[in-house]
């Protein structure tokens, strides 16, 4: 993929003389808010030495302090916000960015992934009573087919239970927000065997050896697997019915993007493998093409964090679909008693000579013949029985050849001493 530098220099060619007109909107509107804010401070000031000349008394600060900045930010909001540049921004900066990135990407600010996409995840088996979303992207990358669009997930809360009831007066809708980030489809060169289910793990890491009991009874995804590294298992846990096979497809460096993303945003990470297909749910809470009108659009700093939030995004496929490389069967050599040990570090062209191991009857008779007979041979043959009866007496043994047992118990004997004597 392509660096931000690159696309740096891009954007001083092409993209910055367009803009011209866009920041001249955000620069208007950035001063009124700025002429608003003063406005509300210089209120509240005056409101402050009405009270010091005991011409009006701590309510009518009170007073002032929240009617003051209520209606000035009304009055802006209404007469002078500027929808349109936020709308003209990402068609001009981001569409440039995401096609800059890969010319086979397609970009719809409008656009988002249908329901039926987020059902057939399984991520969540009620079906959310609100869905929305925009900023979808398609294409592939490297020849990762890919899907991701932002999403807003929502549940309806029941109604609340009062000890009246107004008949004339409805009762609004409260809705829970179960998602608010990025969902991503991408599609797998070699999809594993089995449905793997990621999840954020928060249990096992604040109950411990009891949260992890408590997600193995959990069987609505399946069998729990643990993850071979421990420091990610702090923080994924895994689900599946096949646990070869998902541990097969689970690479270590896929687990270590899912972590980095996580780190980048702060944000809960999931992911389903299933039908061939990879979801991953990027819930960051916010809009990750936001505008930021109190800088200006041209400002190198907000180019690069949007820049490096797709790039992350963007690289998990091709950590999860890069092939495994092959291992080398490990050899085989004989220890010393015998039995067959495996050794990853044991080479076929190791430099060890048969040599320097075995000894073939030949040189031993070469050595016999050049440094003569064992020297023991010899002084048994010439002192006989004596010679023999010597080393029974240095080394401690009987003529029965047991080795003798001494009690210290002895010592205090008289007669011990006496026979040495003798």
């Amino acid at each position: 993929m392509k660096s931000f530098e690159e696309f740096k220099s891009h954007f001083k060619e092409n993209i910055a003389d367009q803009l011209d007109q866009i920041e001249d909107k955000r620069y208007y509107m950035h001063n009124k808010r700025l002429q608003f804010g003063g406005l509300t401070m210089l209120l509240i000031s005056f409101a402050l030495m009405l009270m010091y000349l005991d011409q009006i008394n701590e309510y009518g600060v009170y007073f002032m302090c929240i009617f003051a900045p209520l209606t000035s930010m009304n009055y802006f909001k209404n007469n002078f916000h500027d929808d349109s540049i936020e709308v003209e921004y990402k068609e001009v900066v981001v569409r440039e960015m995401i096609r800059f990135m890969d010319n086979s990407l397609r970009y719809s600010p409008q656009g988002f992934i249908p329901l039926k996409q987020w059902i057939e995840s399984g991520v969540n088996p009620t079906i959310p009573d609100d869905y929305d979303g925009d900023d979808l992207i398609e294409g592939s990358i490297e020849g990762t087919s890919l899907q991701m669009s932002e999403v807003m997930v929502r549940h309806l809360l029941p109604p609340t239970k009062k000890w009246y009831v107004n008949k004339k007066k409805k009762q609004k809708e409260k809705y829970q927000k179960e998602f608010h980030g990025f969902f991503m489809i991408i599609e797998l060169d070699n999809p594993p065997d089995t449905d793997i289910y990621i999840f954020e793990d928060h249990i096992q890491k604040n109950w411990g050896h009891v949260g992890r009991l408590i997600e193995e009874k959990d069987d609505r995804y399946g069998r729990y697997i643990p993850i071979k590294d421990p420091e990610f298992r702090k923080f994924f846990k895994v689900y599946a019915n096949n646990r070869a096979a998902a541990e097969k497809s689970l690479k270590d460096d896929f687990i270590k993007r899912l972590y980095k993303i996580r780190k980048h945003f702060k944000a809960k990470v999931n992911c389903v493998m299933k039908g061939g297909k990879l979801y991953v749910f990027l819930d960051i809470r916010k809009e990750l093409f936001k505008v930021d009108t109190t800088h200006s659009l041209k400002r190198s700093f907000i180019l690069k964090e949007l820049y490096r939030d797709m790039e992350m995004i963007l690289t998990v496929a091709q950590t999860l679909n890069d092939p495994i490389p092959e291992e080398a069967p490990p050899t085989q050599i004989n220890n010393n008693f015998g039995d067959s040990t495996e050794d990853d570090h044991v080479y076929d062209d190791a430099p060890v000579q048969d040599e320097a191991i075995i000894h073939d009857s030949e040189s031993f008779l070469e050595e016999e013949e050049q440094f003569g007979e064992d020297p023991d041979e010899e002084y048994e043959e010439e002192f006989g029985e004596d010679y023999t009866a010597s080393q029974q007496q240095l080394f401690g043994a009987s003529s029965d050849g047991e080795t003798p047992q001494f009690n210290l118990d002895d010592f205090e004997n008289e007669d011990y001493y006496e026979e040495d004597d003798d």
